[in-house]
């Protein structure tokens, strides 16, 4: 029986005699969401919605007549939003500390008004500068509400500014060498604030959200140090989507079993290593990639990331049940081994991955099948039948024949998913 028809039962089940009043109150308790909690979380939504309208609305009406004011009057314009907002902040952390909904709307507000104070002064004055220096300057100004404010909102767009600005430098300063060693520096100063976030929320959604934009943020920057990209390039990011698969079980090994909300993050790791394996499977990549390792400036960011992906891997190994957890994480470490054997044979390389990938798709819709889980299930089914569509673009069948394997991996799906769905409603009567 599913969480929602347990709480719609009780009633039913008091009236009977079956349970108490203090046996469903503590039911209620243990799996239902209180009515607190859900009018918690739409004063947080309606709260960060209406800074965001109100920050919009004050530009917007200042914006009407702004060259026709003076200089004086648009630089103390330019100024009141931002003051507005540190007088909110400091409101909500005096007076209403324990309201999540206004300290979140008070900090978004103060981050917008500071970005609106930086363009208008430049505007004002005429102050030279480029757009990635913006963005720093915006990120590293907030960067004191991240820890002052505790705001999960204020957090992920910090970490978004920070991305954004590291692809920039990436962008316009490619022909001049540039990398974005300030964003990886900007991403460092945000963790404390995150993990602040973790020990006070860690099994709430606003530290879900922003652990997956933290994550998200360093994937993005960690991907712009390369000064080429080889075949032995890609254990740095597969070193990364493990790390990011197994943090988790990291955090609950150095946490002492404190609860962390990152199955986001988690989902970020397993679509890139399934992503790096669905491109191995291809003949391409191993006969136009050189065998060289990774040299100069390349060679940090690849060992940094391969270094997390065998710590969260060493880490997590004895806490793991291998005849009944997941495989992902054997099966990325597997395509190391693949990746060597293919400075040896390009086409048993690429049959090897193709294999890695039956086998990690059988076994998790075979343990999706065990458990009763249909998301699992349907994982596993789906990287199968990804891995051998794919391959009839290698494959000079007719089409009839690939056809009637269309068919025959739809009509597989499909009996899997009616077989569990029996299964769940035998187990509910």
């Amino acid at each position: 029986m599913s969480k929602a028809q347990l709480l719609k039962e009780l009633p039913e089940l008091v009236r009977e005699g079956l349970i108490g009043e203090d046996q469903a109150a503590r039911i209620r308790e243990r799996y239902g969401q209180s009515q607190q909690d859900r009018e918690g979380r739409g004063q947080l939504l309606f709260g960060v919605v209406g800074a965001l309208l109100v920050g919009l609305g004050v530009i917007l009406v200042v914006a009407h007549n702004w060259d026709e004011l003076p200089r004086s009057l648009r630089t103390i314009l330019a100024l009141t939003p931002m003051l507005i907002g540190q007088v909110l902040c400091i409101l909500a952390l005096r007076k209403q500390e324990d309201r999540v909904a206004l300290r979140e709307g008070a900090s978004l507000f103060l981050a917008f008004a500071v970005a609106a104070a930086l363009s208008l002064l430049a505007q004002i004055y005429h102050l030279p500068g480029s757009l990635e220096g913006f963005l720093y300057s915006w990120a590293l100004l907030i960067l004191v509400q991240l820890y002052a404010m505790r705001a999960a909102f204020t957090l992920m767009l910090y970490m978004a500014i920070i991305a954004w600005y590291a692809v920039l430098v990436r962008v316009d300063l490619f022909d001049a060498g540039g990398m974005p060693y300030y964003a990886l520096l900007g991403w460092l100063l945000g963790i404390p604030a995150l993990r602040s976030l973790a020990l006070k929320n860690g099994d709430g959604a606003r530290f879900r959200w922003a652990a997956t934009f933290s994550a998200l943020s360093l994937g993005i920057i960690a991907q712009l140090f390369w000064e080429d990209f080889e075949r032995w390039h890609v254990l740095g990011p597969l070193g990364l989507a493990l790390a990011y698969y197994l943090l988790p079980e990291v955090c609950a090994t150095l946490l002492a079993g404190r609860v962390m909300r990152l199955g986001m993050v988690r989902w970020i790791g397993r679509l890139a290593g399934l992503g790096i394996l669905f491109f191995f499977s291809w003949q391409f990549p191993w006969e136009d990639s050189s065998t060289s390792l990774p040299q100069g400036t390349d060679l940090i960011p690849w060992g940094l990331m391969i270094a997390c992906g065998a710590y969260a891997y060493a880490l997590s190994f004895k806490g793991r049940d291998l005849r009944n957890g997941s495989l992902f994480p054997e099966a990325l470490v597997a395509f190391v081994l693949v990746l060597a054997l293919g400075a040896l044979h390009t086409g048993l390389a690429q049959f090897m991955t193709n294999l890695v990938l039956l086998v990690l798709g059988v076994s998790l819709a075979l343990q999706g099948i065990k458990e009763g889980s249909m998301g699992r299930m349907n994982l596993g089914a789906a990287i199968v039948a990804v891995t051998v569509l794919m391959r009839f673009f290698d494959l000079d069948i007719s089409y009839a024949l690939r056809g009637v394997i269309f068919i025959g991996l739809g009509l597989a799906i499909l009996s899997l998913n009616l077989r569990m769905m029996r299964r769940k409603r035998s187990h509910e009567a």
